[in-house]
């Protein structure tokens, strides 16, 4: 009995303990207790046979190398030692060890028993961790090495002594072996080749796809792993990726030196690291490298020359600070569209709809003709300006709003706000977006999601201009604003008939004042709304932000005008608007260059800070625009039918041209009808904003929107931590000052926007 019992915990099976438990019946000689005491033994053999079986298959078919290490080491290790208390306790027996053996040479059973009490749990847990490792029909490969880096460590914290014990020997195998995948990224800029799936860097997944683009999979990210660090090690292993393709396309050794000089200092600083790995030494540890990469290697690959250089081109064209760009854009994408609906008109039917969407080569013409535009506007003798203008025409497309759901999203990074609201498809008819292609080395500084966020901002404030513009033009319409063509004059008018039809006229141009005079109160009231907003993001919000940024890329003091902007909350007068500055501009920096992953993380923080300030993080703000900025396009639209309606009358009553297909008294009247609903529409969504921003600028909406950007809440922007010297973004403008304009524009117009 003894032998069977100990060759069963060996791992060999038994008909003792078939099911893990003895039959009834099949062994009478057992007492109730032995039976009881041999269940225990018999649930030690079935999940040491359980275990052994789970790791030769963990060993032939997964495909982690992190966690087949754990498993080799259980196997190698703990299984080990419990066959060597096996065998002790057999040694015991054999020598007849009075802790073992009684009198008469008799072993009790409860004595075996006693000798194993405390493998039970650890056996157990074992067990569970080798399921968890193991392919089971949820998961087919199994769970990946993050996740089970991450298990251990929760295991470690249960307050069982040996379960403590095992999760800490087995978290610093499977730590090694994910260091030795971290070493082949942050060390040669490759990723592992075994078990790549486990590492926290893969290849991008987009539409334009390089192999040069990798992302963060949050999912494979380790707990000792922060967002900052994760960043980090993306930037290191990146760069290298980069100066390494360049030396093959160059064929020279002059680019590889220096980084084969810098591997043993790396090397060195990454096995430093103790297991199980602290967070503080791997962020540490990685921020050495990273330092150590840009100081000898980044710093000529990216200076800050070209850093700056991308950052105007995103500024003047991503967000509108060539404001000629805007307009010529509008405008091309006004007259496509107005060439899209005559050709329509000319060939109506199903043929006819399809010539409605817009293709791809329309939309490459429209920017175009945008460059060309402002290709006229620079003078000869303006370098810079013609360099930039090219520097647009190689990187930045239009392109039609394709769907990025697919994509892998990067939590690190800021989140898109694109979904929150439609904004890409008011210049035309379709989603389109302005693109920027990430070429070598920007890649370095700046990431696809970024772009994203540029294309979001640059649709809303694009929007925000196209209802400004289309607005205002209809002051250019002479038609409706006026008697066009000209009343009746002399001679025809001193006749008695002559009287008669210049009286009829002037009544009919007088009920259409009375009838249009709500519209044009609307008009211009709206009109000022988006005049006054457009000026709050274009002249307040983003010059001073922009100017701090670049300061602080260039190691500049900052003015007393950005320091102004975050103290008081009184709007800047003529003198306290563009300050001297604190320091000459002849005086040289004192401060360090900032390396290409701190002026990364700095321009990620400037981003997500100018969302927030630009409003387009609140999503009632973003709904109430929307609704406005819809409700323009359909009062509009509605005046310019009654406008060909009522041209249309006066052809009847004046010249006696008449349409015997249409009624165009029953037509006016619809136009009428429909053109008061489209001004109430317009009227409630401009309420609906002002109101909106008066929430803000009292506080009730604010959570962190305004006040936040100062550097206090950045942490609940998705941009984690700030260090003592880092970048801390300041705001350029109060809603508090955008409110007092409108407020005093209401007064100046004697009322609110009409209450109906």
């Amino acid at each position: 009995m003894l032998h069977e019992i100990l060759l069963s915990l060996s791992g060999h099976p038994s008909p003792l303990f078939q099911d893990g438990v003895t039959k009834n019946g099949e062994f009478p000689m057992l007492s109730p207790s032995e039976k009881e005491l041999l269940k225990k033994i018999g649930r030690l053999s079935i999940l040491h046979q359980n275990i052994r079986k789970t790791i030769a298959l963990i060993a032939s078919s997964h495909s982690s190398p992190i966690c087949k290490a754990v498993a080799t080491t259980i196997e190698s290790y703990h299984l080990s030692n419990f066959q060597k208390k096996i065998l002790e306790v057999e040694e015991a027996i054999l020598q007849r060890d009075s802790a073992v053996v009684g009198a008469y040479n008799i072993v009790p059973l409860a004595t075996i028993v006693t000798e194993f009490d405390g493998w039970h749990r650890l056996m157990e847990w074992l067990w569970e961790a080798t399921i968890f490792i193991a392919p089971s029909k949820r998961e087919p490969h199994g769970c990946n090495g993050p996740d089970l880096i991450n298990r251990l460590r929760n295991s470690a914290q249960t307050g069982f002594p040996d379960i403590e014990d095992a999760a800490i020997q087995l978290s610093k195998v499977a730590e090694a072996a994910w260091l030795r995948q971290l070493a082949k990224w942050v060390l040669y800029g490759q990723l592992p080749e075994s078990g790549s799936s486990d590492f926290l860097i893969q290849p991008g997944i987009t539409e334009n796809r390089s192999p040069t683009q990798y992302e963060i999979i949050q999912q494979r990210r380790p707990v000792f792993v922060s967002n900052e660090t994760a960043t980090s090690i993306l930037f290191v292993g990146q760069a290298l990726h980069q100066i390494s393709s360049r030396s093959q396309e160059n064929s020279t050794a002059t680019r590889v030196k220096p980084r084969i000089e810098l591997l043993p200092a790396h090397q060195k600083m990454l096995s430093s690291l103790r297991l199980p790995i602290s967070s503080p030494h791997l962020s540490e540890s990685v921020r050495e490298i990273r330092l150590s990469l840009s100081r000898n290697i980044l710093q000529k690959l990216l200076p800050v020359s070209e850093v700056i250089r991308l950052l105007t081109l995103l500024r003047e064209f991503f967000l509108l600070g060539q404001g000629e760009f805007a307009l010529s854009i509008i405008r091309e994408a006004d007259d496509r569209v107005a060439a899209r609906t005559r050709q329509y008109e000319q060939k109506p039917g199903k043929d006819g709809l399809q010539g409605l969407v817009m293709k791809d080569a329309e939309l490459t013409a429209i920017l175009t003709k945008t460059w060309t535009h402002l290709s006229s506007l620079i003078g000869n003798d303006d370098d810079d300006a013609h360099d930039l203008l090219e520097m647009g025409r190689d990187l930045i497309t239009l392109s039609i709003g394709r769907n990025t759901n697919n994509s892998r999203k990067d939590k690190s990074t800021i989140d898109d706000p694109s979904s929150k609201s439609h904004f890409s498809n008011f210049i035309l008819p379709i989603p389109t977006s302005l693109d920027l292609s990430i070429t070598q080395p920007f890649d370095l500084f700046i990431s696809q999601s970024e772009i994203q966020t540029y294309s979001a901002l640059n649709a809303y404030l694009l929007a925000i201009r196209r209802g400004h513009m289309h607005i205002a033009d209809l002051w250019k319409q002479s038609s409706i604003r006026r008697d066009h063509p000209t009343p009746l004059g002399p001679p025809k008018s001193c006749t008695t008939a002559g009287q008669r039809i210049l009286q009829k006229r002037r009544e009919r141009s007088h009920a259409r004042y009375v009838e249009m005079r709500k519209v044009w109160a609307t008009c211009h009231a709206v009109l000022f709304l988006l005049n006054e907003l457009g000026e709050y993001f274009a002249g307040q919000v983003l010059p001073a932000m922009w100017d701090d940024l670049l300061a602080y890329i260039t190691n500049e003091p900052t003015s007393a005008a950005t320091s102004h902007s975050t103290l008081s909350s009184r709007p800047p007068t003529a003198n306290s608007s563009q300050p001297p500055n604190i320091l000459p501009p002849s005086t040289p920096s004192q401060q360090p260059a900032h390396d290409p992953a701190t002026l990364s993380t700095a321009h990620r923080i400037f981003l997500t800070a100018l969302s927030h300030a630009l409003l387009y993080t609140d999503t009632p703000f973003l709904s109430a625009l929307t609704t406005l900025l819809h409700a323009i396009d359909d009062m509009i639209a509605q005046i310019m039918r009654l406008q060909t309606v009522q041209r249309n009358m006066d052809l009847e009553e004046d010249e006696g041209v008449f349409d015997a297909m249409e009624n165009y008294v029953a037509e006016a009247a619809e136009c009428a009808v429909e053109l008061d609903r489209a001004r109430k529409r317009v009227d409630s969504g401009a309420r609906a904003v002002v109101g909106r921003l008066k929430e803000l600028s009292a506080g009730d909406g604010l959570n962190g929107v305004v006040s936040g950007i100062g550097g206090i809440g950045l942490g609940n922007m998705g941009v984690g931590k700030i260090d003592g010297d880092g970048y801390r973004p300041v705001v350029g403008g109060k809603i508090e000052w955008l409110i007092m304009k409108l407020e005093f524009g209401r007064d100046q117009e004697d009322g609110e926007w009409e209450e109906d």
